[in-house]
């Protein structure tokens, strides 16, 4: 089964890990997606729900 991203399908496994943790539950990943989400990954089972990327202000 591959894992993909729910906003826009590119596959889980060909992002890098941006940060991992080993926890009581299991190996925790944080992936960002190409598209800007970021992914939250529980022994490679997602998590978390992405949550889009919001793009700076503009300076006034």
């Amino acid at each position: 089964m591959t894992t993909t991203c729910s906003a826009c399908g590119w596959p889980l496994h060909e992002l890098p890990a941006t940060s991992t943790h080993h926890t009581s539950q299991g190996l925790l990943h944080y992936r960002r997606c190409v598209c800007g989400t970021w992914q939250v990954l529980l022994d490679d089972h997602p998590l978390a729900a992405p949550t889009p990327a919001t793009p700076p202000s503009p300076a006034p």
